[in-house]
């Protein structure tokens, strides 16, 4: 049903394999990528961070970009989606989680909106 790419730009996923899997696999793709080209991901859901998004430089039109803030919460399609005030301890793996709970959300058939509400912690179940 879906694809998630966690490409920390080590190598291992290449541009153009990226670029192949995106344009012939017929589910979801969801990515969390360091990459800076962000290009090789056409038609997927693009989840960077604010520091991510300062450093990339190439961005394809048909995928849906969405971004996390921090405690900002995150921003897609230029709507802000805030994030609940928690006492953080440690920010390791926030990504990771966000990216699989959008993933999980989108792929039960929630819409887009809803996904992003779940995945900053304003949804924590289902009804």
């Amino acid at each position: 049903d879906a694809i998630i790419f966690s490409d920390y730009e080590k190598g291992l996923i290449p541009y153009s394999i990226a670029n192949s899997i995106c344009k012939k696999f017929e589910g979801y793709v969801f990515v969390d990528s360091k990459k800076n080209d962000l290009t090789c991901y056409p038609g997927s859901f693009i989840k960077i961070n604010e520091f991510e998004e300062m450093d990339s430089f190439a961005f394809n039109g048909e995928a849906e970009m969405i971004v996390t803030r921090g405690k900002k919460g995150a921003f897609w399609n230029e709507k802000h989606f805030p994030a609940p005030a928690v006492d953080v301890y440690d920010v390791s793996g926030a990504g990771d989680v966000f990216l699989a709970t959008f993933a999980v959300s989108v792929t039960s058939g929630d819409p887009i909106e809803t996904s992003i509400e779940r995945a900053v912690g304003n949804i924590t179940s289902k009804n």
